[in-house]
């Protein structure tokens, strides 16, 4: 039996898709950004996680979900690489991201775009920036959020600068196994004039 040409197309992405997971990192995306603007920082492994606010470790590039929004130059983490089935099933805790930066010379503000599957709060250097869901695993209002992306003008101050998010993954009563994956993306950038 030959197999039909949409099978051959699945096989083959499914192929690609495996060959981009070397390493610790699925699919990791190419740092590109508008040809007017600069990135000051992103989403990736320099980020940290905490569940407790005390302890800190890297940040993993979890899974990336085909429905999920991609944001140039950005990577989707979360503390694992793919959540475990009592996750999928119950949500996660509040689990909050930490991203500490030096802004180039010059630059005094930035965009900051973020999306999260499923709620988040983000924060720089202490004032509040915006949100997005109900930060608790007990909600289930998936609204498809993660589809898109909440855009923040910020300032930025010379220096250390520290952004933080706080992210949920809502509970799926009806996901078996891993299919209700948790992330967080961002990236800051900021208009190309403003760099010195």
């Amino acid at each position: 039996m030959r197999p039909s040409p949409p099978a051959i197309s699945c096989a083959l992405l499914l192929a690609l898709a495996a060959s981009a997971h070397a390493g610790d990192e699925f699919f990791p995306i190419k740092h590109v950004f508008d040809k007017n603007e600069i990135p000051v920082v992103v989403s990736d492994r320099q980020t940290e996680f905490s569940l407790d606010g005390k302890s800190w470790s890297p940040a993993v590039a979890t899974w990336v979900h085909p429905g999920w929004a991609q944001l140039q130059g950005a990577t989707w983490i979360w503390r694992v690489a793919k959540v475990s089935p009592d996750e999928a099933h119950n949500g996660s805790p509040v689990i909050t991201f930490r991203r500490r930066f030096t802004p180039p010379a010059g630059v005094t503000r930035a965009t900051l775009r973020i999306t999260a599957d499923n709620a988040y709060k983000v924060t720089l250097n202490g004032e509040v920036v915006g949100s997005s869901g109900e930060l608790s695993a007990a909600s289930n209002v998936d609204d498809g959020h993660w589809q898109t992306f909440d855009a923040y003008a910020v300032p930025l101050k010379p220096g250390e600068n520290v952004l933080v998010v706080s992210a949920v993954n809502y509970h799926s009563s009806a996901t078996k196994g891993d299919g209700n994956p948790g992330g967080v993306v961002f990236s800051l950038a900021a208009p190309r004039e403003s760099a010195k």
